[in-house]
């Protein structure tokens, strides 16, 4: 995922967002990467 992206329907584009369930503790939260304003909020999800 990069800027490319854009603008990219998130329903039908090549990644997309999903309602299946994920069991507890196969989300982690870690530091967000290339910005430089609230860069303490965990606003980056990853699968694991």
């Amino acid at each position: 995922v990069d800027g490319g992206m854009n603008g990219t329907d998130v329903r039908t584009g090549p990644v997309t967002l999903s309602e299946t369930a994920v069991a507890d503790g196969q989300v982690e939260a870690t530091p967000r990467i290339g910005i430089s304003k609230a860069v303490e909020r965990p606003w980056r999800f990853v699968l694991v």
